[in-house]
This record gives C-alpha cells, sequence and structure tokens, in this order.
C-alpha cells in the first residue's frame, strides 16, 4: 500500500463521480450522461489557466446546500481517498459557498466535522491492515464582493 498524502484538497473540486451522482439523484437533478458529467466536473485537456479549473466548482457546489449533502460528502471523499492509499489529507471548503438553501456557515462546518467523524467511526470498524487515513478541515474564509465581512468574523 502507497502512503500518500495530500495538503491541498478542494471538497467541491475532489467529490468521487459516484458521489455527485448519489447527491443529483437525492436532489431530483436530471440525469446526465457519462460524458456530460465528465465535461462538468473535469477540464479539458488543454486547460490554460486557474479561472477554467475553478468553473469546475461550480456544479458540485449545487450538491453541496444541506447538513446531509456535506456530511455525505466528506465521509464518501474520506473513502475514497483511503482506498487510494493516502495516509493523510487535508480538506479545504469555504463554509459560506454552502449557505445557498439556508444552512449556515456554523451548520456546513458542523455538518463537515460530523462527516469526519462518521469516517473515523467506519475506518475503526474495518478489519484490514491498511493504514489508517487521518484528516483535517481547513476553512477558507473568503473575502466575497457582495457579502459583508462580518459573515466572516461570525463563524464560531
Amino acid at each position: 500500500m502507497k502512503n500518500f498524502i495530500d495538503l491541498h484538497l478542494h471538497l467541491d473540486g475532489s467529490l468521487p463521480y459516484p458521489t455527485v451522482k448519489k447527491l443529483m439523484k437525492i436532489h431530483n437533478f436530471s440525469s446526465l450522461t457519462e460524458a456530460q458529467l465528465k465535461e462538468k466536473l473535469s477540464v479539458s485537456k488543454n486547460c490554460i489557466d486557474l479561472q477554467e479549473y475553478l468553473t469546475k466548482f461550480d456544479f458540485p457546489l449545487l450538491f453541496l446546500q444541506t447538513k446531509k449533502d456535506l456530511e455525505t460528502a466528506i465521509f464518501d471523499l474520506l473513502k475514497n481517498l483511503r482506498s487510494q492509499g493516502l495516509v493523510y489529507t487535508e480538506i479545504r471548503f469555504a463554509p459560506q459557498f454552502h449557505t445557498q438553501k439556508k444552512l449556515t456557515q456554523e451548520g456546513a462546518i458542523r455538518s463537515c466535522i460530523s462527516g469526519l467523524k462518521k469516517f473515523y467511526q467506519w475506518q475503526d470498524a474495518q478489519q484490514d491492515n491498511s493504514y489508517p487515513l487521518h484528516a483535517n478541515l481547513i476553512l477558507c474564509l473568503m473575502r466575497l464582493p457582495h457579502r459583508d465581512q462580518e459573515n466572516n468574523l461570525t463563524v464560531k
């Protein structure tokens, strides 16, 4: 087993395809072909800049707007990373991007922590000999032109 680390993993840019499909179904989003889904989630082979790369985060964010969405996303992502041989990761996310359906920033943070705890419980119950995956969450409190900076200061 390889022992990899990933220190800068964007939650909204790292969701496994099966998780996106699961969340799309939960939210009654019209199904997409594999090619359409790949196009929405992946940059082109000729990706020329960071701006093109960041546009691929918009689609997954549609499905990361509830407590259950975020818990599922963190749990599934960590299971996927563990299966790839990671032993440590840091997942970053901006809580204010997860407030489109009345979830608070604090609620978004607590949901991600819940997904992390759920993963650790699942991992502890495994009977295999692989190395455990350790993970941390990094909050990215962004300065958005349309948001008051007080929003970032009130996150508990």
